[in-house]
Protein backbone atom coordinates (compact mmCIF):
# COMPACT_ATOMS: atom_id res chain seq x y z
CA UNK A 1 0.00 0.00 0.00
CA UNK A 2 0.90 3.42 -0.72
CA UNK A 3 2.34 5.20 2.04
CA UNK A 4 -0.10 7.90 2.12
CA UNK A 5 -3.28 5.56 1.69
CA UNK A 6 -1.61 3.72 4.73
CA UNK A 7 -1.46 7.74 6.03
CA UNK A 8 -4.82 8.20 6.31
CA UNK A 9 -6.09 4.74 7.21
CA UNK A 10 -4.10 5.31 10.15
CA UNK A 11 -6.28 8.85 10.63
CA UNK A 12 -9.60 7.11 9.71
CA UNK A 13 -8.78 4.23 12.80
CA UNK A 14 -7.53 7.53 15.15
CA UNK A 15 -10.58 9.95 13.76
CA UNK A 16 -13.25 6.36 14.57
CA UNK A 17 -12.15 6.60 17.86
CA UNK A 18 -13.36 10.05 18.28
CA UNK A 19 -17.38 11.12 18.83
CA UNK A 20 -17.75 13.99 17.38
CA UNK A 21 -16.33 12.89 14.01
CA UNK A 22 -18.65 11.55 11.28
CA UNK A 23 -16.79 10.78 7.72
CA UNK A 24 -12.99 10.88 6.20
CA UNK A 25 -13.08 11.50 2.73
CA UNK A 26 -9.83 11.26 0.45
CA UNK A 27 -9.09 13.74 -2.72
CA UNK A 28 -7.14 14.42 -5.30
CA UNK A 29 -4.58 11.58 -5.92
CA UNK A 30 -5.99 10.10 -2.54
CA UNK A 31 -9.54 10.00 -4.10
CA UNK A 32 -11.36 8.22 -6.96
CA UNK A 33 -7.79 8.47 -8.72
CA UNK A 34 -5.66 6.71 -6.57
CA UNK A 35 -4.13 5.04 -8.75
CA UNK A 36 -2.09 8.44 -9.97
CA UNK A 37 -0.20 8.56 -6.35
CA UNK A 38 3.61 8.28 -6.45
CA UNK A 39 6.21 9.85 -4.14
CA UNK A 40 5.80 13.41 -5.54
CA UNK A 41 1.88 13.55 -4.65
CA UNK A 42 0.84 15.51 -1.76
CA UNK A 43 -2.37 13.97 0.08
CA UNK A 44 -6.19 15.61 0.01
CA UNK A 45 -8.92 14.79 1.99
CA UNK A 46 -11.94 16.48 3.91
CA UNK A 47 -12.66 15.83 7.78
CA UNK A 48 -16.64 15.82 8.22
CA UNK A 49 -17.38 16.56 11.82
CA UNK A 50 -20.35 17.53 14.02
CA UNK A 51 -21.83 20.69 14.01
CA UNK A 52 -20.13 22.15 17.05
CA UNK A 53 -16.64 20.41 16.21
CA UNK A 54 -15.08 22.19 13.27
CA UNK A 55 -13.33 25.18 15.05
CA UNK A 56 -12.07 22.79 17.19
CA UNK A 57 -10.86 20.53 14.44
CA UNK A 58 -9.38 22.97 12.57
CA UNK A 59 -7.49 24.96 15.14
CA UNK A 60 -5.68 22.20 16.33
CA UNK A 61 -3.58 19.34 14.90
CA UNK A 62 -3.49 16.91 17.82
CA UNK A 63 -5.53 14.60 16.04
CA UNK A 64 -3.61 14.89 13.04
CA UNK A 65 -0.16 14.37 15.02
CA UNK A 66 -2.04 10.97 16.18
CA UNK A 67 -0.18 8.88 13.45
CA UNK A 68 3.15 10.50 12.94
CA UNK A 69 4.50 14.38 14.64
CA UNK A 70 3.46 17.01 12.78
CA UNK A 71 6.68 19.05 11.21
CA UNK A 72 4.64 22.52 10.44
CA UNK A 73 1.26 23.59 9.98
CA UNK A 74 -0.60 26.85 9.28
CA UNK A 75 -4.09 28.02 8.67
CA UNK A 76 -4.95 28.98 5.05
CA UNK A 77 -8.45 29.20 5.30
CA UNK A 78 -11.52 29.30 7.59
CA UNK A 79 -11.83 25.56 7.43
CA UNK A 80 -8.69 24.44 6.47
CA UNK A 81 -5.38 23.71 6.92
CA UNK A 82 -1.73 22.67 5.21
CA UNK A 83 0.18 20.78 6.86
CA UNK A 84 3.99 19.07 6.73
CA UNK A 85 4.61 15.44 8.69
CA UNK A 86 7.87 14.79 9.96
CA UNK A 87 8.16 12.54 7.32
CA UNK A 88 7.33 14.28 4.78
CA UNK A 89 4.29 13.93 3.40
CA UNK A 90 2.35 16.97 2.69
CA UNK A 91 -1.48 17.38 3.56
CA UNK A 92 -3.55 19.94 2.62
CA UNK A 93 -7.45 19.38 4.01
CA UNK A 94 -10.46 21.22 5.24
CA UNK A 95 -13.28 20.21 8.05
CA UNK A 96 -16.69 20.71 7.65
CA UNK A 97 -20.11 19.87 8.64
CA UNK A 98 -22.63 17.44 6.93
CA UNK A 99 -24.85 20.42 6.33
CA UNK A 100 -21.85 22.40 4.93
CA UNK A 101 -20.16 19.98 2.49
CA UNK A 102 -23.75 19.80 1.29
CA UNK A 103 -23.32 23.17 -0.34
CA UNK A 104 -19.34 22.35 -1.50
CA UNK A 105 -18.97 21.39 -5.70
CA UNK A 106 -16.23 18.89 -5.31
CA UNK A 107 -15.07 15.70 -7.87
CA UNK A 108 -13.25 12.59 -7.51
CA UNK A 109 -14.09 12.06 -3.97
CA UNK A 110 -13.82 8.59 -2.13
CA UNK A 111 -15.20 7.84 1.49
CA UNK A 112 -11.94 6.38 3.43
CA UNK A 113 -14.37 5.88 6.54
CA UNK A 114 -17.51 6.80 7.75
CA UNK A 115 -19.75 6.03 10.77
CA UNK A 116 -22.23 3.48 10.21
CA UNK A 117 -25.14 6.21 10.93
CA UNK A 118 -23.62 8.65 8.70
CA UNK A 119 -25.33 10.08 5.70
CA UNK A 120 -25.36 8.24 2.34
CA UNK A 121 -23.38 10.34 -0.47
CA UNK A 122 -20.84 12.50 1.10
CA UNK A 123 -18.69 11.71 -1.79
CA UNK A 124 -20.77 13.32 -4.24
CA UNK A 125 -20.66 17.47 -4.89
CA UNK A 126 -23.52 19.53 -3.84
CA UNK A 127 -24.19 22.95 -5.64
CA UNK A 128 -21.28 25.44 -5.03
CA UNK A 129 -20.79 27.67 -2.53
CA UNK A 130 -20.36 31.88 -2.44
CA UNK A 131 -16.67 32.38 -3.33
CA UNK A 132 -14.73 32.80 0.31
CA UNK A 133 -12.92 36.06 1.02
CA UNK A 134 -8.94 34.96 0.81
CA UNK A 135 -7.27 35.49 4.17
CA UNK A 136 -4.93 39.01 3.98
CA UNK A 137 -2.66 38.32 6.79
CA UNK A 138 1.18 37.82 7.10
CA UNK A 139 0.99 33.97 8.56
CA UNK A 140 -1.55 33.36 5.47
CA UNK A 141 0.68 34.81 2.50
CA UNK A 142 3.76 33.39 4.27
CA UNK A 143 2.19 29.87 4.88
CA UNK A 144 1.05 29.87 1.18
CA UNK A 145 4.32 31.04 -0.04
CA UNK A 146 6.27 27.86 1.50
CA UNK A 147 3.73 25.03 0.68
CA UNK A 148 3.49 26.49 -2.94
CA UNK A 149 7.09 26.36 -3.57
CA UNK A 150 7.03 22.72 -1.64
CA UNK A 151 5.07 21.31 -3.76
CA UNK A 152 6.76 22.82 -7.03
CA UNK A 153 10.04 21.47 -6.55
CA UNK A 154 8.29 18.40 -6.22
CA UNK A 155 6.36 18.68 -9.37
CA UNK A 156 9.75 19.66 -10.61
CA UNK A 157 11.27 16.49 -9.70
CA UNK A 158 8.33 14.35 -11.19
CA UNK A 159 9.55 16.24 -14.51
CA UNK A 160 6.10 18.27 -14.66
CA UNK A 161 7.84 21.56 -15.47
CA UNK A 162 4.89 23.45 -16.70
CA UNK A 163 2.71 22.56 -13.47
CA UNK A 164 6.36 23.03 -11.37
CA UNK A 165 6.47 26.66 -12.90
CA UNK A 166 3.14 27.62 -12.21
CA UNK A 167 3.46 26.45 -8.57
CA UNK A 168 7.23 28.15 -7.79
CA UNK A 169 6.68 31.53 -10.71
CA UNK A 170 3.18 32.32 -9.90
CA UNK A 171 1.56 31.23 -6.72
CA UNK A 172 4.12 31.28 -4.38
CA UNK A 173 5.82 34.60 -5.87
CA UNK A 174 2.62 36.12 -5.50
CA UNK A 175 2.23 35.51 -1.86
CA UNK A 176 6.00 36.70 -1.41
CA UNK A 177 4.86 39.97 -2.93
CA UNK A 178 1.68 39.76 -0.76
CA UNK A 179 3.87 39.31 1.98
CA UNK A 180 6.47 42.13 1.03
CA UNK A 181 3.23 44.72 0.53
CA UNK A 182 2.12 43.87 3.88
CA UNK A 183 5.43 43.75 5.85
CA UNK A 184 7.31 46.62 4.29
CA UNK A 185 7.26 50.13 6.21
CA UNK A 186 4.94 52.79 5.10
CA UNK A 187 3.38 50.52 2.02
CA UNK A 188 0.36 49.39 3.79
CA UNK A 189 -1.25 52.51 2.96
CA UNK A 190 -0.80 52.65 -0.57
CA UNK A 191 -3.42 51.71 -3.11
CA UNK A 192 -2.59 49.32 -6.42
CA UNK A 193 -0.95 50.33 -9.07
CA UNK A 194 -0.67 54.19 -7.74
CA UNK A 195 2.46 56.01 -8.09
CA UNK A 196 2.60 58.60 -6.23
CA UNK A 197 5.35 61.73 -6.67
CA UNK A 198 7.35 63.83 -3.75
CA UNK A 199 8.02 66.37 -6.50
CA UNK A 200 6.66 69.84 -6.23
CA UNK A 201 3.20 70.17 -7.83
CA UNK A 202 2.15 67.11 -7.50
CA UNK A 203 2.65 65.54 -10.98
CA UNK A 204 2.27 61.99 -11.42
CA UNK A 205 5.90 60.10 -12.54
CA UNK A 206 3.57 58.54 -15.07
CA UNK A 207 3.13 61.30 -17.08
CA UNK A 208 6.99 61.81 -17.81
CA UNK A 209 7.82 60.27 -20.92
CA UNK A 210 11.29 60.33 -22.98
CA UNK A 211 11.29 63.24 -25.40
CA UNK A 212 10.62 62.48 -28.98
CA UNK A 213 13.27 63.15 -31.11
CA UNK A 214 11.14 63.79 -34.04
CA UNK A 215 10.34 67.53 -32.99
CA UNK A 216 9.22 70.47 -35.75
CA UNK A 217 11.73 73.33 -34.92
CA UNK A 218 11.86 76.51 -35.75
CA UNK A 219 14.61 78.56 -34.61
CA UNK A 220 12.42 81.30 -33.54
CA UNK A 221 8.98 80.29 -32.47
CA UNK A 222 10.34 76.77 -31.00
CA UNK A 223 8.53 73.41 -32.14
CA UNK A 224 6.62 74.54 -35.35
CA UNK A 225 3.28 76.47 -35.25
CA UNK A 226 3.65 76.69 -31.12
CA UNK A 227 3.30 80.57 -29.79
CA UNK A 228 6.24 81.49 -27.64
CA UNK A 229 5.74 80.70 -24.15
CA UNK A 230 2.99 77.99 -25.32
CA UNK A 231 3.82 73.83 -24.66
CA UNK A 232 2.84 71.97 -27.42
CA UNK A 233 4.48 68.27 -28.08
CA UNK A 234 5.39 69.61 -31.49
CA UNK A 235 5.47 66.30 -32.96
CA UNK A 236 4.13 65.87 -36.13
CA UNK A 237 2.23 62.63 -35.06
CA UNK A 238 -0.19 64.73 -32.34
CA UNK A 239 -1.48 62.74 -29.84
CA UNK A 240 -0.40 59.65 -31.09
CA UNK A 241 2.73 60.20 -30.10
CA UNK A 242 3.53 58.67 -26.48
CA UNK A 243 7.36 59.89 -26.82
CA UNK A 244 7.22 63.63 -25.24
CA UNK A 245 7.87 64.83 -21.83
CA UNK A 246 5.32 67.03 -19.73
CA UNK A 247 7.38 69.08 -17.68
CA UNK A 248 6.64 71.51 -14.69
CA UNK A 249 7.03 74.86 -14.90
CA UNK A 250 10.70 76.28 -15.07
CA UNK A 251 11.52 73.82 -17.55
CA UNK A 252 11.92 75.41 -20.71
CA UNK A 253 11.89 73.17 -24.63
CA UNK A 254 15.08 71.70 -25.54
CA UNK A 255 13.83 69.82 -28.56
CA UNK A 256 16.72 67.89 -30.98
CA UNK A 257 16.87 68.58 -34.39
CA UNK A 258 16.22 65.78 -36.74
CA UNK A 259 19.26 64.61 -38.34
CA UNK A 260 20.50 64.65 -41.25
CA UNK A 261 19.56 62.08 -43.74
CA UNK A 262 16.89 61.36 -41.31
CA UNK A 263 13.27 61.60 -41.66
CA UNK A 264 10.30 60.99 -38.68
CA UNK A 265 9.38 57.32 -38.81
CA UNK A 266 5.36 58.67 -39.37
CA UNK A 267 6.19 59.83 -42.57
CA UNK A 268 9.07 57.67 -44.13
CA UNK A 269 6.97 56.68 -46.90
CA UNK A 270 6.00 52.69 -47.24
CA UNK A 271 6.33 52.73 -43.40
CA UNK A 272 2.85 52.36 -41.64
CA UNK A 273 1.90 53.92 -38.67
CA UNK A 274 0.44 51.00 -37.22
CA UNK A 275 2.52 48.08 -38.20
CA UNK A 276 0.33 45.63 -37.20
CA UNK A 277 -2.77 46.89 -39.66
CA UNK A 278 -0.92 44.47 -42.02
CA UNK A 279 -0.77 41.43 -40.08
CA UNK A 280 -1.62 38.22 -42.15
CA UNK A 281 -4.61 36.83 -40.55
CA UNK A 282 -4.43 33.45 -38.43
CA UNK A 283 -2.55 32.52 -35.30
CA UNK A 284 0.80 33.22 -34.71
CA UNK A 285 3.77 31.23 -36.50
CA UNK A 286 6.44 29.72 -34.83
CA UNK A 287 10.40 30.84 -35.80
CA UNK A 288 13.51 30.69 -34.78
CA UNK A 289 14.86 33.47 -32.85
CA UNK A 290 17.14 35.98 -34.67
CA UNK A 291 20.67 35.49 -33.50
CA UNK A 292 23.09 38.22 -33.20
CA UNK A 293 26.75 37.22 -33.40
CA UNK A 294 27.39 39.98 -30.55
CA UNK A 295 24.16 38.46 -28.95
CA UNK A 296 25.72 35.17 -28.55
CA UNK A 297 24.47 35.13 -24.71
CA UNK A 298 20.70 35.43 -25.83
CA UNK A 299 20.55 31.59 -26.64
CA UNK A 300 23.27 30.87 -23.95
CA UNK A 301 27.51 30.95 -23.73
CA UNK A 302 29.29 28.60 -21.83
CA UNK A 303 28.80 30.50 -18.66
CA UNK A 304 25.16 31.28 -19.16
CA UNK A 305 24.01 27.55 -19.98
CA UNK A 306 25.68 26.98 -16.53
CA UNK A 307 22.92 29.13 -14.81
CA UNK A 308 20.29 27.56 -16.43
CA UNK A 309 20.31 24.76 -13.68
CA UNK A 310 22.97 25.00 -10.46
CA UNK A 311 25.32 22.12 -10.92
CA UNK A 312 26.52 20.63 -8.00
CA UNK A 313 29.46 17.78 -7.65
CA UNK A 314 28.12 14.69 -8.70
CA UNK A 315 25.31 15.75 -10.34
CA UNK A 316 24.14 14.80 -14.10
CA UNK A 317 21.65 15.84 -16.77
CA UNK A 318 21.74 13.05 -19.50
CA UNK A 319 19.65 12.97 -22.62
CA UNK A 320 19.51 11.13 -25.25
CA UNK A 321 17.49 13.10 -28.30
CA UNK A 322 16.70 11.43 -31.81
CA UNK A 323 17.37 15.02 -33.98
CA UNK A 324 16.84 13.90 -37.59
CA UNK A 325 19.19 15.94 -39.02
CA UNK A 326 21.69 18.21 -37.04
CA UNK A 327 21.84 21.08 -39.23
CA UNK A 328 17.72 21.28 -40.36
CA UNK A 329 17.09 21.47 -36.29
CA UNK A 330 20.13 23.46 -35.50
CA UNK A 331 18.24 26.30 -33.77
CA UNK A 332 15.94 24.31 -32.37
CA UNK A 333 18.81 21.96 -30.49
CA UNK A 334 20.81 25.16 -29.52
CA UNK A 335 18.19 26.85 -27.73
CA UNK A 336 16.87 23.23 -26.77
CA UNK A 337 20.84 22.96 -24.75
CA UNK A 338 20.73 26.40 -23.47
CA UNK A 339 17.45 25.97 -21.88
CA UNK A 340 17.68 22.56 -20.46
CA UNK A 341 20.85 22.52 -19.55
CA UNK A 342 22.34 18.70 -19.74
CA UNK A 343 24.86 17.76 -19.15
CA UNK A 344 26.06 14.92 -21.59
CA UNK A 345 23.77 14.69 -24.95
CA UNK A 346 23.15 11.79 -26.99
CA UNK A 347 22.28 12.46 -30.44
CA UNK A 348 20.57 9.92 -32.88
CA UNK A 349 20.60 10.67 -37.17
CA UNK A 350 23.17 13.30 -37.08
CA UNK A 351 23.00 12.91 -40.63
CA UNK A 352 25.64 15.56 -40.75
CA UNK A 353 29.76 14.29 -41.97
CA UNK A 354 31.81 14.37 -39.54
CA UNK A 355 33.97 17.35 -40.58
CA UNK A 356 30.54 19.48 -41.24
CA UNK A 357 29.23 19.26 -37.50
CA UNK A 358 28.24 22.25 -36.12
CA UNK A 359 31.03 22.20 -33.23
CA UNK A 360 31.58 25.84 -32.91
CA UNK A 361 27.89 26.47 -32.56
CA UNK A 362 27.37 24.24 -29.70
CA UNK A 363 30.82 24.93 -28.44
CA UNK A 364 30.11 28.60 -27.40
CA UNK A 365 27.45 26.44 -25.15
CA UNK A 366 30.61 24.66 -23.24
CA UNK A 367 30.29 21.75 -25.33
CA UNK A 368 32.80 19.15 -26.82
CA UNK A 369 31.74 16.88 -29.45
CA UNK A 370 32.39 13.40 -30.33
CA UNK A 371 30.84 12.40 -34.15
CA UNK A 372 30.39 9.61 -36.03
CA UNK A 373 28.55 10.01 -39.22
CA UNK A 374 29.01 8.97 -43.05
CA UNK A 375 27.10 12.06 -43.70
CA UNK A 376 23.82 11.19 -45.76
CA UNK A 377 22.32 8.77 -43.26
CA UNK A 378 22.61 7.87 -39.90
CA UNK A 379 24.96 9.07 -37.73
CA UNK A 380 25.41 9.94 -33.84
CA UNK A 381 27.26 12.46 -31.34
CA UNK A 382 27.54 12.68 -27.95
CA UNK A 383 27.84 16.25 -26.69
CA UNK A 384 29.64 16.63 -23.02
CA UNK A 385 30.61 19.59 -21.11
CA UNK A 386 32.10 17.27 -17.62
CA UNK A 387 34.81 15.68 -20.18
CA UNK A 388 34.63 13.19 -23.09
CA UNK A 389 37.54 10.60 -22.64
CA UNK A 390 37.90 6.88 -24.28
CA UNK A 391 35.70 8.07 -27.32
CA UNK A 392 35.29 4.79 -29.45
CA UNK A 393 33.44 4.92 -32.70
CA UNK A 394 31.18 1.92 -33.31
CA UNK A 395 32.05 -1.45 -31.58
CA UNK A 396 34.12 -4.94 -31.83
CA UNK A 397 32.12 -7.01 -33.99
CA UNK A 398 29.87 -4.61 -35.66
CA UNK A 399 27.47 -5.97 -38.77
CA UNK A 400 27.35 -3.77 -41.59
CA UNK A 401 24.71 -3.66 -44.63
CA UNK A 402 26.79 -4.41 -46.25
CA UNK A 403 29.76 -2.41 -44.46
CA UNK A 404 29.26 -0.95 -40.78
CA UNK A 405 27.13 2.07 -40.59
CA UNK A 406 27.28 5.16 -38.47
CA UNK A 407 25.47 3.87 -35.54
CA UNK A 408 26.78 3.56 -32.21
CA UNK A 409 29.55 5.99 -30.11
CA UNK A 410 31.05 6.12 -26.55
CA UNK A 411 33.21 8.02 -24.28
CA UNK A 412 33.17 8.32 -20.93
CA UNK A 413 31.85 11.99 -19.23
CA UNK A 414 33.05 12.28 -15.65
CA UNK A 415 33.26 8.68 -14.95
CA UNK A 416 29.97 7.36 -16.32
CA UNK A 417 30.33 5.81 -19.98
CA UNK A 418 27.91 6.88 -22.34
CA UNK A 419 26.78 5.40 -25.40
CA UNK A 420 24.65 6.66 -27.78
CA UNK A 421 22.77 4.33 -30.01
CA UNK A 422 21.24 4.39 -33.40
CA UNK A 423 19.76 0.66 -33.64
CA UNK A 424 18.76 -0.27 -37.42
CA UNK A 425 15.04 0.13 -38.82
CA UNK A 426 14.10 -3.40 -39.45
CA UNK A 427 11.97 -2.20 -42.25
CA UNK A 428 9.94 -5.36 -42.36
CA UNK A 429 10.00 -8.74 -41.22
CA UNK A 430 10.99 -10.77 -44.70
CA UNK A 431 13.01 -7.59 -45.58
CA UNK A 432 17.05 -8.00 -45.06
CA UNK A 433 17.16 -5.39 -42.90
CA UNK A 434 15.56 -7.15 -40.25
CA UNK A 435 18.11 -10.24 -40.14
CA UNK A 436 20.69 -6.99 -40.54
CA UNK A 437 18.75 -5.22 -36.92
CA UNK A 438 18.74 -8.56 -34.70
CA UNK A 439 22.11 -9.42 -35.63
CA UNK A 440 23.12 -5.61 -34.84
CA UNK A 441 21.71 -6.34 -31.39
CA UNK A 442 23.74 -9.50 -30.85
CA UNK A 443 26.90 -7.88 -31.49
CA UNK A 444 25.88 -4.48 -29.29
CA UNK A 445 25.10 -7.15 -26.37
CA UNK A 446 28.47 -8.45 -26.81
CA UNK A 447 30.32 -5.16 -26.75
CA UNK A 448 28.49 -4.33 -23.74
CA UNK A 449 29.15 -7.46 -21.79
CA UNK A 450 32.95 -6.53 -20.46
CA UNK A 451 31.82 -3.20 -19.57
CA UNK A 452 29.10 -3.89 -17.56
CA UNK A 453 31.13 -6.27 -15.77
CA UNK A 454 33.51 -3.76 -14.42
CA UNK A 455 30.78 -2.54 -12.30
CA UNK A 456 31.15 0.86 -13.20
CA UNK A 457 27.83 3.35 -14.05
CA UNK A 458 26.96 2.70 -17.54
CA UNK A 459 24.38 4.59 -19.89
CA UNK A 460 23.49 3.20 -22.99
CA UNK A 461 20.72 5.46 -25.09
CA UNK A 462 19.30 6.46 -27.72
CA UNK A 463 16.66 5.28 -30.95
CA UNK A 464 16.46 1.56 -30.40
CA UNK A 465 13.55 1.28 -33.04
CA UNK A 466 11.75 -1.33 -30.73
CA UNK A 467 8.63 -0.85 -28.24
CA UNK A 468 9.61 -2.85 -25.26
CA UNK A 469 5.75 -3.46 -24.33
CA UNK A 470 2.88 -3.11 -25.90
CA UNK A 471 1.94 -0.22 -23.60
CA UNK A 472 4.58 1.70 -25.48
CA UNK A 473 2.58 1.48 -28.78
CA UNK A 474 -0.67 3.77 -28.99
CA UNK A 475 -2.42 1.19 -30.93
CA UNK A 476 -0.75 -2.12 -30.70
CA UNK A 477 -3.00 -4.19 -33.40
CA UNK A 478 -2.05 -1.80 -36.17
CA UNK A 479 1.38 -3.07 -35.82
CA UNK A 480 1.28 -6.83 -36.20
CA UNK A 481 2.73 -7.39 -38.98
CA UNK A 482 5.03 -4.47 -38.51
CA UNK A 483 8.77 -3.84 -37.10
CA UNK A 484 9.55 -2.26 -33.83
CA UNK A 485 6.36 -5.03 -31.97
CA UNK A 486 8.18 -8.37 -32.91
CA UNK A 487 8.92 -11.22 -30.42
CA UNK A 488 12.14 -11.23 -31.99
CA UNK A 489 13.00 -7.50 -31.50
CA UNK A 490 11.87 -7.53 -28.52
CA UNK A 491 13.48 -10.78 -27.22
CA UNK A 492 16.90 -9.07 -28.24
CA UNK A 493 15.81 -6.05 -26.22
CA UNK A 494 15.34 -8.13 -23.15
CA UNK A 495 19.05 -9.86 -23.72
CA UNK A 496 20.30 -6.26 -23.01
CA UNK A 497 18.38 -5.96 -19.89
CA UNK A 498 19.38 -9.97 -18.98
CA UNK A 499 23.23 -7.88 -18.60
CA UNK A 500 21.79 -6.04 -15.88
CA UNK A 501 20.71 -3.14 -17.41
CA UNK A 502 17.32 -1.16 -16.29
CA UNK A 503 15.01 0.25 -18.38
CA UNK A 504 14.98 3.98 -17.34
CA UNK A 505 11.11 4.96 -17.80
CA UNK A 506 10.57 8.76 -18.06
CA UNK A 507 7.25 10.79 -16.91
CA UNK A 508 5.12 11.38 -19.49
CA UNK A 509 4.32 15.21 -20.44
CA UNK A 510 1.13 14.41 -21.40
CA UNK A 511 -1.22 11.52 -20.99
CA UNK A 512 -0.29 7.97 -19.06
CA UNK A 513 2.19 6.88 -22.10
CA UNK A 514 5.94 8.57 -22.04
CA UNK A 515 5.66 8.73 -26.06
CA UNK A 516 8.75 9.57 -27.65
CA UNK A 517 7.84 9.33 -31.58
CA UNK A 518 5.28 10.29 -33.55
CA UNK A 519 4.86 10.41 -37.00
CA UNK A 520 4.62 13.43 -38.91
CA UNK A 521 1.89 12.37 -40.88
CA UNK A 522 -2.08 12.86 -40.56
CA UNK A 523 -1.58 15.09 -36.91
CA UNK A 524 0.00 11.71 -34.95
CA UNK A 525 1.55 14.07 -32.59
CA UNK A 526 -1.62 16.03 -31.55
CA UNK A 527 -3.70 12.89 -31.00
CA UNK A 528 -0.43 11.88 -28.92
CA UNK A 529 -0.50 8.29 -31.54
CA UNK A 530 2.93 7.78 -30.69
CA UNK A 531 5.48 5.00 -29.60
CA UNK A 532 8.35 4.62 -27.42
CA UNK A 533 11.14 3.90 -28.78
CA UNK A 534 13.62 6.21 -27.85
CA UNK A 535 15.24 4.16 -24.08
CA UNK A 536 17.66 4.64 -21.54
CA UNK A 537 19.20 1.58 -20.46
CA UNK A 538 21.37 2.15 -17.06
CA UNK A 539 23.34 0.05 -15.44
CA UNK A 540 23.18 -0.86 -11.79
CA UNK A 541 25.27 1.72 -10.17
CA UNK A 542 23.98 4.65 -12.86
CA UNK A 543 20.18 3.38 -11.87
CA UNK A 544 20.73 3.83 -8.37
CA UNK A 545 21.84 7.25 -8.92
CA UNK A 546 18.59 8.27 -10.76
CA UNK A 547 16.64 10.78 -9.39
CA UNK A 548 14.03 11.22 -12.29
CA UNK A 549 13.58 11.38 -16.04
CA UNK A 550 10.66 13.04 -18.56
CA UNK A 551 9.90 13.07 -22.02
CA UNK A 552 10.27 16.92 -23.29
CA UNK A 553 7.35 16.91 -25.02
CA UNK A 554 7.62 20.55 -25.84
CA UNK A 555 10.30 20.13 -28.14
CA UNK A 556 8.51 18.54 -30.59
CA UNK A 557 6.01 21.29 -30.81
CA UNK A 558 6.40 24.03 -33.02
CA UNK A 559 7.84 24.43 -37.11
CA UNK A 560 10.54 22.02 -38.18
CA UNK A 561 10.60 20.24 -35.04
CA UNK A 562 12.45 16.10 -35.04
CA UNK A 563 9.20 13.22 -35.09
CA UNK A 564 11.31 12.32 -31.69
CA UNK A 565 11.15 13.98 -28.39
CA UNK A 566 14.11 13.81 -26.30
CA UNK A 567 14.69 12.34 -22.72
CA UNK A 568 16.15 14.33 -19.73
CA UNK A 569 17.26 12.17 -16.99
CA UNK A 570 19.09 13.45 -13.57
CA UNK A 571 20.99 11.90 -11.49
CA UNK A 572 22.69 12.16 -8.34
CA UNK A 573 25.96 10.24 -8.86
CA UNK A 574 28.22 10.59 -5.69
CA UNK A 575 26.93 7.70 -3.48
CA UNK A 576 26.60 5.85 -6.85
CA UNK A 577 30.18 6.13 -7.24
CA UNK A 578 31.12 6.19 -4.09
CA UNK A 579 29.25 2.81 -3.56
CA UNK A 580 32.31 1.28 -5.59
Amino acid sequence: MHPMLRRLDELAAHLATRPDTVALLGLGSAGAAHDRLDAHSDLDFFLVVADDAVARYVDSVDWLAAPCPVAYSFANERHGRKALYADGIFVEYAVFTVGELAGLSFTGARVVWQRPDAPTGLAESGAPPPPATPYDTVEFHLGEALTNLYVGLHREARGERLTASRFIQSYAVDRVLALARLTSPGTAHRRTGAIRSTRPGGWSRRTRRRSCRWRRWSPVTGPTGTPPGRRSTGCRRGSRCTRYSVRRSGACWRPRRTPPGRRHPARTPGRSRRPDRHRRPGPPRWTAPRRRPDRAARRGTAETAGRVRMRQAGDMRLATWNVNSVKARLPRLLDWLAGTGPDVVCLQETKCPDGAFPVAEVGELGYEVASHSDGRWNGVAILSRVGLADVTVGFPGEPGFPEPEARAISATCDGVRVWSVYVPNGRAPDDPHYAYKLSWFAALRDALEPELDSGGPVAVCGDFNVAPTDDDVWDPALFVTSTHVTPAERAALAALRDLGLSDVVPTPMKGPHPYTYWDYRAGMFHQNKGMRIDLVYASAAFARAVRSAYVDREARKGKGPSDHAPIVVDADLVPAVESF
